[in-house]
């Protein structure tokens, strides 16, 4: 295919399928975006977060299973492939007390699946900037960050009931 000026806008429509290929040798294709931070409670979205990544490709109908896919981090936490990049997190090795049953715990976790409300929580989380999780490490991410991290509440504040007015012009 040539792109020409007159052509130029159309490449537009390739980047979504060019992004889906994997970078060889960390700079070929267009470059990427750096992907947004997501603060994660340990306690509760690690795993789930872990889940999300590694079922990506799976949900892209790029492989049938997380494993197939060559680029994950799957095939070290559950199959136990070495991987010098990786660095094992502390709710992962909680897992279990030894390397066979952490790993058999870690695939045990992709049986289900995630739910919708999961995928769409990390989502909105990961492009708005929130943070998923607890009430209390959510203020905590709060104060160490020094900014909102909750999204805020959409639309018009409810009415008031109608004594509430006649009492509030009865002032």
């Amino acid at each position: 295919m040539t792109l020409s000026p007159a052509n130029r806008h159309d490449s537009r429509m390739l980047e979504a399928t060019v992004d889906a290929i994997p970078a060889i040798r960390q700079r070929a294709g267009r470059p990427r975006r750096r992907p947004a931070k997501l603060h994660a409670d340990s306690e509760s979205y690690v795993l789930v977060c872990h889940r999300y990544v590694e079922s990506n490709p799976v949900r892209a109908d790029l492989v049938s299973r997380p494993e197939d896919y060559p680029w994950s981090s799957y095939r070290h936490n559950a199959l136990g492939t070495k991987d010098p990049l990786l660095r094992e997190h502390a709710t992962y090795t909680a897992l279990g007390a030894t390397v066979a049953a952490r790993r058999a715990a870690y695939r045990e976790l992709f049986g289900p699946g995630l739910t919708d409300e999961q995928v769409e929580t990390i989502r909105d989380a990961t492009q708005r900037g929130w943070v998923p999780g607890n009430d209390r490490f959510r203020q905590q991410v709060e104060r160490v960050l020094g900014r909102r991290v909750d999204p805020p509440i959409r639309g018009r504040p409810p009415k008031a009931p109608a004594e509430e007015k006649l009492a509030a012009k009865a002032k």
